[in-house]
């Protein structure tokens, strides 16, 4: 994935989750004015990374920063992976495979 999508995509879900209303102010976090872009969600993203920087106790912000960011990745995979698949879920196993298998053929 380019470096320009790794570092947008992050707004597009803050974006997505307001519009579903999951965060307050969801209206201001949903548009997308004025350029077509999620603004409101890249606001949403600086002022949260600016209030983590300016907020660290620590005396080297730079680790502080990087090791919360991957520590947190690394906490979110683990526990996306110990999921089962989700054709799985609430189904008898023979009918997911057979759904799932003739979805992935067409």
């Amino acid at each position: 994935m380019p470096w320009s999508g790794w570092l947008t995509s992050g707004d597009a879900v803050k974006q997505e989750l307001a519009k579903e209303g999951v965060l307050p102010f969801s209206r201001f976090f949903a548009s997308d004015w004025p350029m077509n872009a999620p603004s409101g969600a890249l606001f949403l993203h600086w002022l949260v990374t600016t209030a983590v920087i300016m907020g660290s106790v620590t005396s080297d912000t730079y680790t502080f920063v990087t090791n919360m960011f991957l520590y947190s990745g690394s906490i979110i995979k683990c526990k996306a992976d110990a999921l089962p698949p989700c054709p799985l879920l609430g189904r008898d196993a023979d009918h997911a495979q057979s759904s799932w298998a003739s979805a992935s053929c067409t």
